[in-house]
């Protein structure tokens, strides 16, 4: 069993994952920006394959941490469209990654999920992460006049605290990957869930293998299936240009 995800890019930007769909039993689509293109795309692809899209939406777009993925009410309401145009929304995962947790991040975070939600789109999966800083990332703020938010590489207790503080403003429950830090701080919060999980393959109508492990990649705290493969080639910042970005 192959479940395909669209991790190394942006699913808008490089369409190389639709000839890649007749080789994996499902696949779970990421974008930050839901182009009209796009759309149209994965209705189409949606006949044909099992399909989740997660639409990622941080609240930066359109700002010198992500100068070129819309703005966030554009993005949302792009969903709405997705959703009106017959996308069912039990295969859409709302996502807010990466949550930087400034003053001005969790602003972002506030305004994100409060549109979302007065639209009642019907999604009920909602997915965070926070922001990993990078040395290249540091260099990058640096660069652009700004400071670092971390001492090391990842977010403090303070800093996590103050995610949960402003997730708890709404009625939701979040789910975690890479996030075991979070989750101990306020499991009744969050859930631990793979990007690629067991949720994933009921969607799908996949039984799992006896032998089903998670974290075959051994990423730090990484919780996704082991049947996750990747479905795009990028080893390079694609043209959102996000700060942030992990790749150099």
């Amino acid at each position: 069993m192959k479940i395909g995800i669209t991790e190394r890019g942006d699913a808008s930007i490089d369409y190389s994952w639709v000839n890649k769909l007749d080789k994996v039993d499902g696949a779970i689509i990421i974008t930050k920006n839901l182009t009209d293109k796009f759309i149209k795309t994965l209705l189409e692809q949606s006949k044909l394959h099992n399909l989740i899209l997660h639409c990622t939406c941080t609240g930066w777009g359109n700002s010198v941490f992500e100068p070129n993925v819309p703005k966030a009410r554009k993005q949302i309401d792009q969903l709405k469209k997705l959703i009106d145009l017959g996308f069912n929304p039990n295969n859409i995962v709302f996502r807010v990654d990466p949550i930087i947790p400034t003053e001005a991040g969790l602003h972002r975070v506030h305004d994100v999920l409060e549109y979302f939600l007065s639209l009642n789109l019907g999604i009920s999966r909602i997915r965070i992460s926070v922001y990993d800083e990078y040395k290249h990332v540091k260099e990058r703020l640096i660069q652009n006049g700004f400071t670092p938010c971390y001492d090391g590489f990842y977010a403090n207790k303070q800093q996590l605290e103050s995610i949960i503080k402003t997730l708890k403003e709404f009625p939701l429950k979040y789910e975690l990957c890479a996030e075991n830090e979070l989750y101990k701080l306020n499991p009744n919060l969050f859930e631990i869930c793979g990007c690629v999980s067991l949720k994933e393959l009921k969607l799908f109508n996949l039984k799992p293998d006896t032998n089903m492990v998670e974290n075959l990649q051994n990423r730090h705290g990484c919780h996704c299936l082991a049947c996750k493969t990747e479905l795009l080639s990028n080893k390079c910042q694609c043209p959102h240009k996000c700060m942030y970005c992990y790749w150099r």
